[in-house]
């Protein structure tokens, strides 16, 4: 198995040499929490000598990498499914916004109440978007390829 590889943040200007990220970019992921465990999605830790005035940030690499890996995942692996008409053009996110065009892309027969959208079992984004799959307007794409918005 390889050592794990831990990096320094980018110097100011700089973008880190394994991601291309801006230092700003890097530390904002090194923010992000999981929301169900409160977890850092990124791995850090500070190491500051005794009597020094500043420290180091140090990342571990596989962690940074995994959680952008998990993030392209999530983009492209939900589109559009082929048979769904979509002739205003409206992106997946203006639609789960959207309480009437929601109810307009998972069809009658799938009907959800005004209350349902905003108090109900469809309250969150994770719960729409199942919603979605199960009436077939959203697939998730198995192939690998290309970036795809949804």
């Amino acid at each position: 198995m390889q050592e794990d590889i831990w990096i320094r943040l980018p110097d100011e200007g700089s973008r880190c040499e394994h991601t291309g990220l801006s230092r700003t970019s890097v530390r904002t992921l090194l923010e992000e929490r999981d929301p169900s465990t409160g977890e850092f999605f990124v791995e850090s830790v500070y190491k500051k000598q005794s009597g020094a005035t500043r420290g180091v940030r140090l990342i571990r690499l596989s962690s940074l990498k995994a959680y952008l890996e998990r993030l392209a995942d999530h983009q492209r692996g939900l589109r559009w499914a082929e048979h769904v008409s979509n002739p205003d053009g409206y992106r997946f996110d203006e639609v789960l916004e959207s309480f009437e065009l929601f109810s307009l892309f998972i069809g009658p027969e799938n009907a959800v109440t005004l209350d349902e959208w905003f108090h109900g079992s469809l309250s969150t984004r994770r719960l729409r978007i199942l919603a979605l799959l199960a009436a077939g307007v959203l697939k998730i794409d198995s192939g690998g390829g290309g970036e795809r918005s949804v």
